[in-house]
């Protein structure tokens, strides 16, 4: 199964977003994790996808971080464009503006708490869930 991150064998060439929805369920932290040994996290692969439906809910809902990146340095918004998916990185645009905006204005009125926030996003699959 998936359970140990959700890209194995859940995201691959047909990804099965029922089963990452349910894992979300319960490891809500898992959203943005990138295990050091895989390329992509979930909203890179939905990205592959073009799949503006599964990018929504992954970031408006899971809190995926749309300006995350892959192990190759790029973001989603990168893969979308590259594999064709105008509309999906358009959508992708959009939210890393509305992040980096939401961001500001948490670093203004907590910046060590903001700061704690980014560190534990860029801890990918290092990050343990207590």
């Amino acid at each position: 199964m998936c359970e140990v991150w959700i890209s194995l064998p859940c995201l691959r060439a047909a990804p099965r977003w029922d089963a990452v929805w349910e894992i979300l369920g319960r490891h809500p932290t898992y959203v943005n994790r990138r295990p050091d040994y895989r390329r992509y996290s979930a909203v890179h692969q939905a990205a592959l996808f073009g799949d503006v439906g599964v990018l929504r809910r992954l970031v408006e809902e899971c809190g995926a971080d749309p300006r995350a990146l892959t192990a190759d340095g790029t973001t989603a918004q990168h893969v979308a464009a590259e594999h064709g998916h105008g509309e999906a990185a358009e959508f992708l645009e959009q939210c890393a503006l509305e992040y980096a905006k939401k961001r500001s204005r948490a670093e203004a009125a907590c910046p060590a708490g903001a700061a704690s926030m980014e560190a534990a996003n860029r801890g990918g699959g290092h990050h343990r869930e207590g």
